[in-house]
């Protein structure tokens, strides 16, 4: 009897350890485009013409009190788990030739089945005003040349992501930030 209990207690054991949680496998993220670039209400995205230059050149050498500047970062993700992870949010701080340009969080979820990869969108809202009035205002001129494809010195762009991943019941979220990094140069 005493024997049949063992083998009943490591069979237990050996079929809870068998349904242990897998450790989740980090996404990969890469670049994929920036769109939707709007500056002071100027779409930069559809491309440019000699008045949209003049026009823009006029803001980004003036004394505004307010220059916004909106894009949103595209990337592709991709989930390398053998389960469905759910992205539900995750926060960002992107970096403009290692400049701090932006902090932010984004709240959205993203769906993806096990081994496959989508989309994910970061929307970026900035005030370029202090920066423009600082010694790095040759890094957001540049910046701002390369989205209206009219640059002639590549932007590097450092995104660090700190995502919040839902895998069924368990929530998981990584210790360090996730770096994206790519450069973009006239048209992206």
């Amino acid at each position: 009897m005493r024997i049949f209990k063992i083998v009943c207690l490591f069979s237990l054991f050996f079929s809870l350890v068998g349904h242990a949680v897998e450790p989740m496998v980090p996404f990969r993220y890469a670049p994929h485009s920036i769109s939707q670039t709007r500056l002071s209400g100027i779409d930069l995205s559809k491309g440019v013409n000699v008045g949209v230059v003049a026009e823009v050149g006029s803001i980004l050498s003036g004394n505004l009190s307010s220059v916004p500047l909106n894009f949103v970062i595209n990337l592709s993700a991709i989930n390398p788990n053998v389960k469905k992870v759910t992205l539900t949010e995750f926060e960002y701080i992107l970096k403009v030739d290692h400049v701090d340009f932006a902090r932010g969080q984004v709240k959205k979820k993203y769906k993806f089945a096990p081994s496959s990869s989508g989309m994910v969108s970061i929307p970026v809202y900035l005030n370029l005003t202090t920066l423009l009035r600082s010694e790095k205002s040759a890094t957001v001129q540049n910046m701002v040349k390369n989205f209206m494809g009219t640059g002639n010195r590549p932007t590097q762009i450092t995104l660090y992501l700190k995502p919040v991943y839902q895998v069924g019941k368990e929530t998981v979220i990584p210790t360090q930030h996730i770096p994206v990094i790519f450069t973009f140069q006239g048209n992206r």
